[in-house]
């Protein structure tokens, strides 16, 4: 009996070899089609989009990076929306092929779901309506990096890295303001009241644009970037890195923004009372003790608040946004500046006719949104910070406590400074803010964890 036998093929060479080949041949064939820049650029891309797929973590904050040290003149507000649709794109497909978890729907809060509702709802109110649909493109991308960053990264290691990578930035920016201090910074007039400052040099803006601008930017970074040295695992480590906070203050110091400054001093005062209560007298104490030693320039800068042209302008701009909302209380007159000056003129003050904006975050949700879109937006932050307190009374780590601490102080840096001034007008600003939500959510998610693994 003849006995046949199977035999299996076993090729010589590997697929990985095959796939370099294809991909040198279909680079060489773009480089023939398109410029040596067009090719480069789209093998880089691919590239990026390689290692994204690899290290999802890392090519985030690697955005969240680049994003604060880009030069504004470098900067395009495209840049987020492809970011978002790209991260959201890789995110989707990694959790299809099952090497992450789909989108958690337990942090998606009904007054998210609401405020992103009612904003659609505003475009039937609005009267430039190309406007509104490119600021709420904006706008919705800036959102997304509050989903992806709340799944993405998702315990302590990812977290590390997230917040490393955000204290370089505030870092790389700080080198930049240092320049400008050194350099000299022009004193323009819209920034500073030159009657009221006289002897106050120049605000610096380092790589965004304006000072109030990087202000809003370091102050609510700075939580985040105390919660990092404070997680740090040695003294030594912490001598090492405390000096990005310093540096960061003294930056922040040099932009006179005084907003800022009063977003500062409530921000660590809640952090502080969130992490040792016992220490809060000794700290009022020092404050009291320091205030005789601050440069004159500065108390100059805090003793004008209310009375200088700034502050009075603010005021006749709110006489005015008041009149606005008691006109459209409940519907809004729709979102994006071009609806806001355009129906603003009709109501303002002939000393401040020409205002883009409400200077205020909340009156400028309510007069876009509408009542609903305002208590919406307010009820997730509530919630955001409610659900970091409840988790901070958990039986956690002490790094995640600081995180939580770091979360909720950069939130109350935003509430303060937004009260005067529109956060949200500067898109960089506005992606920190969201990015900001994300990380406090992320941090609570950890604390949920392991709350349940010491209770299990």
């Amino acid at each position: 009996m003849r006995i046949i036998t199977k035999v299996t093929f076993k090729p010589r060479f590997r697929i990985a070899p095959l796939l370099c080949v294809a991909a040198g041949a279909a680079l060489a064939c773009v480089t023939v089609l398109l410029s040596f820049k067009a090719a480069f650029l789209i093998a880089a891309a691919a590239g990026f989009a390689i290692f994204t797929l690899k290290y999802i973590e890392l090519s985030l904050s690697l955005f969240v990076f680049g994003m604060a040290v880009v030069p504004h003149n470098m900067w395009n507000n495209m840049y987020i929306m492809f970011a978002a649709f790209f991260y959201f794109g890789v995110y989707s497909v990694l959790s299809l092929t099952g090497k992450k978890k789909g989108f958690a729907g337990k942090y998606i809060y009904p007054s998210f779901v609401f405020y992103i509702a009612f904003s659609l709802v505003s475009l039937v109110f609005t009267n430039f309506l190309s406007d509104s649909l490119r600021v709420l493109a904006l706008t919705f991308s800036c959102i997304m990096f509050f989903v992806l960053v709340q799944n993405i990264i998702t315990d302590k290691k990812s977290m590390y890295i997230f917040t490393a990578f955000i204290a370089a930035a505030v870092l790389v920016t700080c080198f930049s303001g240092v320049s400008q201090m050194i350099s000299g910074v022009e004193i323009r007039s819209e920034f500073v009241d030159t009657v009221a400052n006289v002897d106050m040099p120049g605000r610096i803006y380092s790589t965004m644009d304006n000072p109030n601008n990087y202000a809003e930017y370091l102050v609510m970074s700075l939580p985040v970037i105390a919660a990092v040295i404070l997680n740090l695992k040695s003294d030594a480590k912490r001598i090492i890195f405390a000096p990005i906070f310093v540096l960061a203050s003294a930056v922040l110091v040099m932009t006179f923004s005084r907003s800022s400054y009063l977003a500062f001093v409530a921000a660590f005062a809640v952090m502080l009372v969130m992490l040792n209560k016992k220490l809060v007298p000794l700290v009022f104490l020092f404050v009291l003790v320091v205030i005789p030693f601050l440069p004159s320039v500065l108390i100059a800068r805090v003793s004008t608040i209310g009375t200088d042209t700034s502050s009075t302008y603010r005021l006749t701009i709110w006489e005015g946004v008041f009149r606005m909302i008691k006109s459209f209380p409940v519907t809004g007159i729709g979102i994006g500046p071009s609806n806001f000056t355009s129906v603003y003129k009709n109501y303002a003050n002939v000393e401040a006719f020409n205002a883009m904006h409400s200077h205020n975050v909340f009156l400028n949700v309510w007069i876009e949104l509408g009542i609903f879109g305002l208590l919406s937006f307010a009820a997730f932050l509530l919630k955001i910070v409610r659900d970091a307190f409840s988790a901070f009374r958990g039986n956690i780590s002490r790094e995640t406590k600081n995180l939580l601490a770091g979360g909720v102080g950069g939130l109350t840096a935003f509430v303060v400074t937004g009260l005067v001034e529109y956060v949200w007008y500067y898109p960089r600003v506005m992606l920190t803010f969201w990015i900001l939500c994300g990380i406090t959510v992320s941090a609570v998610r950890i604390a949920r964890s392991e709350n349940e693994t010491s209770a299990g």
